[in-house]
């Protein structure tokens, strides 16, 4: 008797703590479903069927994100007028054409068919076309150097040049301006070339994107390691840009001197100071290319390997890596400890310098007059033979009247 009510009680007792668990593990199954159901409902508020931007980390339509965004080469000369387009580019990559002259600027635009005007288009160099390859863009540009004839030509390259047979459908001149600074696009006339060509608009299904964002909709990340970054003076030497920090919307505005003259660098059209949420400066080995066994003006910069560099966003700059493994891989930025940088949502600013200038970059937390002050642009003039922006002048001859390839 004795025996079966011990087993009667452990019977209770084991049936007992068998509820107890199911109780507390449909509770615990209940909370996380509650929690996974409140995360989904935020994340669907938040897409409202719309995705992330590989180009600044924010919310766009589905179909914006796939399509492949353009990259158009414009001109940043101080005898050339302000770039129109300038606020529609997403990223902007700078670096200089060649010798010690004026920079070049390659904006990268997304929903790029409603942009209404883009230029002055200038010419292609060689380390634009592997950045925007990277983005998986469709390159703009009129014509190129004979150091860039052959990559830019090449099959992995979907590019819309005024060298082509069709180029009025891309293509039209402000005749207001002067040559060689008077070549401009719409985003329906670079849809019209990018279709007249077959090129696929959209990703390929495996496209990952180049950088990380940031996810908080709500906060900014801080590089509570860096140091004070409210003032960023690149040290290129002719156009002698720099950034400054405003706090109240966490934005860096972009000035520069033109002809002598410091001022703030803005669109054409809409008048709209360039202003970015974050910059990348990355530092290379800087070469001249040769041609024809002769030295060039023109720079072949080192892509590919590894160096060093600064990322600065929110009013703080730390030191970082770039690291690129092959010819036409993807460059990615590491901070001291490893770690992939996380860009904050918004637009970017990426500065290629060269080694030897480094020692010019000032990134303070207050501005350095001195270095604003206005001077008159030195400019060296590369020899006309080594570039290539006119072949073909009878099938291109509206263009080719005006000298709108004449590159110098």
């Amino acid at each position: 008797m004795k025996r079966f009510l011990a087993a009667l009680l452990a019977g209770i007792i084991a049936v007992s703590m068998l509820g107890c668990s199911q109780n507390n593990s449909n509770t615990t199954s209940d909370k996380s479903k509650q929690s996974a159901s409140q995360a989904s409902s935020k994340a669907a508020v938040n897409r409202n069927g719309q995705v992330r931007s590989y180009l600044t980390g924010q919310w766009v339509d589905k179909s914006v994100n796939n399509m492949r965004p353009l990259a158009v080469m414009m001109s940043n000369q101080p005898e050339a007028p302000s770039q129109s387009g300038l606020s529609d580019a997403k990223i902007i990559y700078e670096a200089p054409a060649e010798g010690n002259y004026s920079t070049r600027l390659m904006g990268l635009f997304e929903d790029w068919e409603k942009v209404k005007k883009i230029g002055s288009i200038r010419s292609c160099r060689n380390c634009y076309v592997y950045f925007m390859k990277e983005f998986d863009a469709i390159y703009v540009h009129a014509g190129q150097s004979m150091p860039a004839l052959e990559l830019v030509t090449s099959d992995y390259i979907d590019n819309i040049s005024t060298m082509d047979k069709d180029f009025n459908k891309v293509f039209y001149q402000d005749m207001e301006l002067s040559m060689p600074h008077n070549t401009f696009t719409t985003g329906e006339g670079a849809m019209a070339g990018a279709k007249s060509r077959g090129y696929n608009l959209n990703h390929a299904s495996d496209y990952k994107g180049k950088f990380l964002f940031n996810e908080d909709d709500d906060k900014k990340i801080e590089l509570t390691d860096g140091d004070t970054a409210n003032y960023v003076y690149v040290g290129y030497g002719i156009n002698k840009p720099w950034f400054a920090f405003n706090k109240d919307d966490g934005k860096y505005y972009r000035f520069q001197h033109k002809k002598g003259v410091a001022e703030k660098q803005s669109d054409a059209d809409d008048g709209k100071q360039a202003a970015v949420d974050n910059i990348i400066l990355q530092y290379c080995y800087f070469d001249h290319y040769l041609w024809e066994e002769e030295e060039t003006l023109y720079w072949d910069i080192t892509l590919t390997g590894s160096g060093k560099g600064k990322f600065i966003t929110n009013g703080k700059s730390i030191d970082i890596t770039w690291k690129k493994d092959s010819e036409f891989g993807i460059t990615k930025y590491y901070d001291s400890k490893g770690k992939e940088i996380t860009l904050n949502q918004g637009k970017t600013w990426v500065c290629i310098i060269n080694n030897a200038t480094t020692k010019d970059i000032e990134i303070s937390a207050v501005e350095n007059i001195k270095k604003q002050t206005p001077v008159q642009p030195v400019v060296v003039t590369p020899e006309p033979s080594t570039e290539v922006e006119n072949e073909g002048e009878s099938e291109n001859e509206p263009l080719a009247e005006a000298g709108v390839n004449e590159d110098y």
